[in-house]
């Protein structure tokens, strides 16, 4: 890491500069990274960095001018290039099939504080942001994703996708003090903000598929997935808000009410989109159903705006109370109540530039793994002949309305405190969280009314926790098969039983630094609970689907230091926590000419067991330091040594979740033999060992 700053003034009391320069590197190895791959399947990036790398260069500067007593503006830019090549390092992936990340953020800001009285102050800002955000394929071949190997990705990323996100946004905070009216203190606040957030997308594949096929027994394909990339979408956001505050202070007790008003509109430019090799302008679906109705649909390149997709007005109060009890500042008991509006991003806004595909079992006529259309046609509905089996799913044809009644997601959150200082310096907290998610919102396949007309529940038998068939563990479960011919169409709606519940108590102790030593210590107590966490087709909806959500549900962290003799400073930090709730799910294999039973006609995968239902093992750290520090004049020197890990715990908080095996090899070495094990618990995540660290620190003009 390397840190640079340089500042000062340009023209005495009047105006000054600041600028930084950092350069950060992060280079970091990640358990099953990068995945086994079989020996037929190219690896053309074998020899390339095997970690997950961050390489980040940032700089800013700032210039601020006083213009007289009263009036200061100043301005601020900052830009950041963030270098990730392996982005999404993980157990499944390869340096093939994660994806390359070369980004740049910007940031630009001008400010302008005014005192215009003794009790009056004003602000305003203006800035501009953006952020280029290339996720890109690293290879030029065909993705595909290994069904016998718990779904790892081979040759490729699925796509590249290529982001430009902007943000202008204004702001103007006014501020009034007023000492005396209605028998107390007034402090007033009251503002603007405006922020327009336009987005453009560029989705691009490797001739336009994903291919999905098993490695076990022999290498077998299942399914090809054409898409109408290369896809242009534009999209963007616009939101406006109003807000006021009063903070009234009368003897021991202080309130603050406060309201505000949004207005957010979701708005889609005028956009062409691409030739595309598979859905052509112009190419007619004949007689498929969208949203219930039998129509033909017709592809289009070129999209009218369309404004208020959706548009929301919204009012949000909050309201809070401090009261002194005994009035020597000793104990408090504060209370506070809060609306807070969830914000949209840029996807939010359904678009009919969508991405449109199908799926279709894959008959790999040379058995190369790689699809060629051949001499395939099109006859009103799907492709027939070349390697094109039969038609599975299609998926992305809609009108894409966003639907007026449906309403803001919203939180509604309770906030009880007492703080009591149990003796000097010693301050004891208690506080009860409760938030509640109002008007949910989920995405759904076409119309919940509709299921029962396009998915057929049938019968089929989970091969368990083993992950092998026909051994003692395998139960039956029955799961929901898309008909033939379906055509998706997704749709959002608000659905109660997608809102968290979280209720949680906090216990924190405090002891401020006296006489040597300071201590803070806190338990958290968290519950969260929700119904369901996805209604996006009847397998997510009816499957194992009721269970256990949320965090981790016990928290204690302790840290604290003493001054020694001699400045010898010891510190230390400990934490327990509770383990994370996990779900073991299966992926159903898609049927294929050579996969006729213990299938689905398209692949899905499903919640094996309830939500939930295992509970992974505490997690505890103990953490120590100590150092000596030596003071020369104004300079100042530090030696100290970290002991990360004390106990040289190795305990296992990260595990996949999927039924079957993993090809993996001993240590990650490339050139062991490689082992199938049980997916199911198999470690990811661990606490690194004991670490021993030695730290020099100088400090120059200390004051």
């Amino acid at each position: 890491m390397c840190w640079k700053e340089m500042g000062g003034p340009v023209m005495k009391n009047k105006m000054f500069f600041f600028g930084s320069f950092n350069y950060q590197a992060t280079h970091v190895k990640v358990p099953g990274f990068p995945s086994v791959v079989p020996s037929y399947i190219p690896t053309p990036l074998s020899d390339t960095s095997d970690q997950d790398t961050t390489d980040i260069i940032a700089g800013e500067g700032k210039l601020t001018y006083q213009l007289g007593p009263a009036n200061r503006f100043e301005g601020y830019v900052s830009k950041q290039r963030y270098d990730k090549p392996n982005r999404g390092a993980a157990a499944g992936l390869t340096q093939e099939s994660n994806s390359k990340e070369l980004d740049t953020f910007v940031i630009t800001q001008l400010n302008y504080n005014r005192v215009l009285s003794d009790r009056m102050f004003m602000d305003a800002k203006v800035s501009y942001n953006n952020t280029h955000f290339p996720l890109y394929q690293k290879t030029d071949l065909q993705p595909l994703t290994d069904q016998s190997n718990n779904n790892a990705l081979y040759r490729n990323r699925t796509s590249s996708q290529i982001m430009f996100r902007r943000r202008v946004q204004t702001i103007a905070n006014w501020q009034y003090y007023l000492p005396q009216f209605t028998g107390g203190r007034h402090e007033f606040k009251a503002g603007f903000d405006n922020g327009y957030t336009p987005e453009d997308v560029d989705t691009i594949r490797v001739d336009n598929v994903n291919l999905v096929y098993r490695s076990l027994p022999t290498a077998t394909p299942s399914t090809v997935t054409i898409f109408n990339t290369p896809l242009h979408q534009v999209r963007a956001v616009n939101s406006t808000a109003f807000y006021g505050q009063d903070s009234y202070t009368h003897g021991r007790i202080n309130l603050t009410g406060g309201i505000r008003w949004e207005r957010v509109e979701g708005y889609l430019p005028a956009q062409t989109t691409g030739a595309s090799q598979f859905f052509p302008d112009g190419l007619v679906f004949q007689g498929v159903t969208i949203n219930g109705v039998v129509q033909n649909y017709t592809i289009q390149k070129d999209f009218p705006a369309v404004h208020g997709d959706p548009l929301w007005y919204n009012w949000a109060p909050r309201i809070a109370g401090t009261y002194d009890v005994f009035g020597n500042g000793k104990t408090a008991i504060k209370a506070s109540y809060g609306r807070y509006l969830d914000q949209i991003g840029t996807g939010t806004p359904p678009n009919p530039n969508a991405n449109i595909n199908q799926q279709y079992v894959w008959n790999d006529l040379n058995g190369d793994l790689n699809f060629q259309p051949g001499n395939a046609t099109w006859d009103g509905l799907k492709y027939v002949g070349g390697e094109f089996g039969a038609l599975n799913s299609t998926n992305g044809l809609a009108t894409a309305v966003f639907d007026k009644t449906i309403k803001r997601t919203a939180r509604d959150e309770l906030t009880l405190t007492v703080d009591h200082e149990l003796f000097k310096s010693f301050l004891l907290d208690v506080s009860y969280l409760r938030s509640r998610e109002k008007n949910p919102q989920g995405t759904i396949d076409n119309n919940i009314d509709l299921w029962g007309q396009l998915y057929t529940p049938i019968q089929l038998q989970d091969p368990g926790r083993d992950g092998i068939p026909n051994t003692g563990d395998d139960a039956p479960i029955t799961v929901y098969n898309q008909n033939a011919g379906v055509t998706t169409t997704t749709k959002t709606i608000n659905d109660k039983r997608l809102a968290t519940r979280y209720d949680g108590i906090d216990i924190i102790t405090t002891k401020r630094f006296e006489k040597g030593w300071t201590l803070l210590a806190g338990y958290t107590y968290s519950n969260t609970k929700v119904d369901l966490t996805s209604l996006a087709n009847p397998n997510n909806a009816f499957v194992n689907a009721a269970g256990v959500s949320g965090g981790r549900r016990h928290n204690f962290k302790a840290s604290g230091s003493y001054l020694l003799p001699y400045k010898v400073l010891a510190a230390a930090n400990f934490r327990l926590q509770s383990g994370l709730p996990i779900t073991r799910t299966w992926t159903i294999p898609a049927c294929t000419a050579t996969v006729t039973s213990n299938c689905t006609r398209v692949s899905t995968t499903v919640n094996a067991e309830p939500r939930g239902s295992v509970e992974l093992g505490t997690l505890p750290t103990v953490d120590l330091r100590l150092g000596r520090y030596f003071d020369f004049r104004r300079d100042r020197v530090e030696l100290s040594m970290d002991l990360y890990n004390l106990t040289n715990a190795n305990t296992v908080y990260g595990v996949r979740t999927g039924t079957g095996s993993t090809a993996v090899r001993a240590g990650g070495d490339p050139t062991a033999p490689v082992t199938q094990i049980n997916t199911w618990l198999s470690p990811t995540q661990f606490l690194a060992p004991r670490v021993v660290r030695f730290n020099i620190t100088y400090n120059f003009n200390r004051r």
